[in-house]
């Protein structure tokens, strides 16, 4: 049994290092390595309706630009127990792309504003995907500011992939489906409705 002899500051820290280094398990270090470390490269800005549509972006991403991935995507990357603003924050810090998804709700969703305005601050791209008959013209400022498209026609989804793809500096992927996409924010958006 350990006792605690709290002489000076730093015998405490050695104490409690020394006890919790002694309590890991192997399952707590893969919690521990899962949880920090890893540099998101985009962040994706939605309501938790919204998950659905936001899991078709992330497949987008991950499969045609390994350089804007991974995405910070909150419903899909925080767990009970993580201490979400901070992980948010974390995430917001080191990516290199923001995009924010905008419903016909999302405009009333104050985390929205917040995330949009420290991606602005850090002067990262910030792409505006507006969706289910929301046009990018109709937002309030400064959203009108930044370019945007409506994700949901196939316009929108190839600007997305172009613009994508000249941030990145590379040529556009030639083996984009925009058509089974399109299906896909198709059959996501009924599942946000429901």
């Amino acid at each position: 049994m350990k006792t605690f002899h709290i002489n000076t500051k730093e015998s405490f820290i050695a104490d409690s290092i020394s006890i919790s280094k002694a309590n890991q398990t192997p399952e707590n270090n893969i919690q521990e390595q899962n949880n920090k470390g890893i540099e998101f490269r985009s962040f994706i800005s939605l309501s938790t309706e919204q998950a659905p549509i936001a899991r078709v972006l992330v497949d987008l991403v991950q499969m045609h630009f390994p350089d804007a991935s991974p995405c910070f995507e909150a419903t899909n990357d925080l767990r009970l127990g993580d201490r979400w603003l901070e992980k948010t924050a974390e995430a917001l810090r080191s990516a290199r792309f923001f995009f924010l998804l905008v419903g016909e709700q999302e405009m009333q969703k104050h985390w929205l504003h917040f995330e949009t305005g420290a991606a602005w601050q850090r002067g990262i791209p910030i792409f505006v995907l507006s969706h289910t008959g929301v046009q990018i013209t109709t937002l309030p400022q400064p959203y009108t500011n930044f370019q945007g498209c409506e994700i949901d026609t196939h316009q929108g989804i190839r600007k997305f992939v172009l613009d994508l793809s000249s941030h990145l500096k590379i040529e556009s992927p030639k083996s984009v489906d925009f058509s089974s996409i399109l299906e896909d924010i198709e059959e996501a958006k009924k599942q946000s409705s429901e």
